[in-house]
């Protein structure tokens, strides 16, 4: 039987700076024997091994990751729908308790489930309401005159912002605006 001899692996590292040495020795005007020159051919032939297998690895992990990306994606729809199923719970065991307000609802261990307002509402506005702005390059007036930045390259900007806070407030004492209204949500506890 015969035996199998493992090949040599030559990192291509090694494989590159012996060729630049062989390489090196040809410039220099050394006589090529036929010595140097199967070791220059062995030297390029490792190069080509190094880069084959630098290509493989290559493929082999952008195929990994593209499987860990499809993997992701599976766990996010995944996800997902168990986050939708158990929306579904909470809304539908909601909607029985409502429904039935004189039963006692208390689990085996006797914790009480219930149907509680939340503590702060929603402000519902029924004018549009450009959700943000930003606003950039904004200078210190004092350092504009420091640098001696003429007027013609600044410009003034100003909003008008809706106060919530106070909006609330009035709302909560009782105040009607045609305008804006709160609904208070509930929430579902001890489940």
């Amino acid at each position: 039987m015969t035996e199998l001899v493992p090949v040599k692996k030559v990192p291509l590292q090694w494989a590159a700076a012996a060729l630049v040495a062989i390489c090196q020795q040809i410039e220099d005007g050394i006589n090529i024997e036929d010595a140097l020159l199967a070791q220059f051919n062995e030297t390029k032939l490792d190069i080509a091994e190094a880069i084959d297998r630098r290509k493989g690895l290559k493929n082999y992990l952008e195929m990994m990751i593209s499987h860990c990306k499809a993997g992701k994606s599976d766990i996010n729809d995944q996800q997902k729908r168990f986050e939708t199923v158990l929306e579904r719970l909470k809304e539908k065991t909601k909607q029985i308790l409502i429904e039935n307000p004189e039963i006692p609802y208390v689990d085996s261990f006797g914790k009480k489930l219930s149907v509680v307002n939340n503590g702060t509402p929603r402000l519902d506005l029924k004018l549009p309401i450009t959700i943000s702005k930003s606003v950039n390059n904004i200078v210190d007036q004092q350092e504009c005159i420091t640098f001696g930045i003429d007027q013609k390259y600044l410009r003034t900007v100003s909003y008008i912002t809706l106060d919530t806070e106070t909006l609330r407030n009035d709302l909560k004492s009782g105040t009607i605006l045609p305008w804006a209204d709160l609904t208070w949500s509930t929430q579902l506890r001890g489940l």
